[in-house]
């Protein structure tokens, strides 16, 4: 697990990627969705189960929606929300 000065760092570091590829690529772009998905990670690995369930299963539906249910990172996206909810 993270330490709590490299969670803050790291989280502080995801969320300027996010803002980032939001600003220059759109919501509707898989860049975006993978920074929402590794925001949920960051969460999740801090043992903040909580504060990822909501990046994470956005990150389920952004890919599902610019990607498609027979992609890999949507499945991984799955994967990921299901591990998160096994530890809830």
């Amino acid at each position: 697990h993270l330490t709590l000065g490299s969670h803050k760092q790291a989280l502080a570091l995801v969320k300027e990627a996010l803002a980032v590829r939001k600003e220059v690529l759109g919501e509707g772009h898989a860049e975006y969705a993978t920074s929402v998905h590794t925001l949920g990670l960051v969460y999740s690995e801090s043992g903040d189960h909580k504060s990822a369930l909501p990046p994470t299963r956005r990150a389920v539906a952004l890919r599902k929606a610019c990607l498609g249910e027979k992609h890999p990172h949507y499945a991984l996206s799955l994967s990921n929300l299901a591990l998160l909810l096994q530890k809830m």
